[in-house]
């Protein structure tokens, strides 16, 4: 009997797994975007957007809480349905989906909460310095899972400590390769950002001042990926000495390596 239940549950979270990463798969079709990738695994499986990189925040926001939202749809649904009939498979139902929800709002990449927690972070920091909070994070999280794991072990937990113990080994993995990803992160953004140019027709623009002794390289921790960026050069005294654009700044730096602004400006 105890197998029976967990073979139904098993079943009923790969089922509904799917559904949460086709909602993802909809809605991102919804948006126009179409290099789609779905990876179904059985906790919090993972819609791979070649193209996300180009999404505005509202897009991406979209696209990532639609998941979660299904699954409290569903959840709130089946619930009604075994007030009703009382059949338990409804119950186990509304259970698998609370569960899949609950999971997937965890902030840790690379859960969809991760991505929420990214979004809103990006709100106030610049999108690099968001990842590596939101990366940071997901590393306490899933530490704080692993002690969690040995802790209902030890107490002879066992069934809990394997579904907590492949949550945490799930995140942390998810977190080390997200952090292999923010390292490329702001060179590729830039390249990508022509074609979200293309495919919108305009893009916000952001202005800064920077001082004119610092790199180049130091500048691309402070582009905003959704956004053309444009660099107002100033000396001591705040006269503006130069204008220049995050195309220079990548040009410059793929054609002659790291340089001040100042000789950048004295080429």
């Amino acid at each position: 009997m105890l197998f029976f239940k967990i073979k139904t549950m098993f079943l009923l979270s790969l089922i509904f797994v799917t559904i949460h990463e086709c909602i993802h798969y909809i809605v991102g079709r919804l948006l126009s975007f179409k290099n789609l990738n779905m990876q179904v695994m059985p906790f919090g499986a993972v819609l791979n957007i070649r193209d996300l990189d180009t999404a505005t925040a509202m897009e991406e926001y979209l696209i990532t809480v639609a998941g979660p939202m299904s699954n409290i749809i569903l959840c709130t649904i089946f619930i009604v349905l075994y007030k009703i009939n009382k059949l338990p498979l409804f119950y186990d139902m509304a259970l698998c989906n609370w569960t899949l929800g609950f999971i997937n709002i965890i902030p840790a990449f690379p859960l969809d909460g991760g991505r929420i927690l990214r979004i809103l972070l990006n709100k106030r920091y610049v999108y690099k310095h968001a990842c590596e909070i939101a990366l940071n994070v997901s590393i306490m999280v899933g530490m704080l899972l692993s002690f969690m794991y040995f802790y209902a072990y030890y107490r002879g937990k066992v069934s809990l400590s394997l579904s907590v113990g492949s949550i945490a080994i799930f995140i942390i993995y998810g977190a080390i390769k997200e952090k292999e990803r923010i390292q490329y992160i702001i060179m590729s953004d830039l390249m990508k950002k022509r074609t979200g140019f293309i495919k919108k027709g305009y893009m916000e623009t952001r202005v800064i001042a920077i001082h004119y002794k610092k790199s180049l390289l130091s500048t691309l921790n402070l582009i905003d990926k959704s956004k053309y960026n444009v660099f107002y050069v100033l000396n001591d005294e705040l006269c503006v000495l130069d204008i220049v654009f995050e195309g220079d700044v990548l040009e410059t730096l793929k054609e002659k390596g790291d340089l001040t602004f100042e000789e950048y400006i004295n080429l």
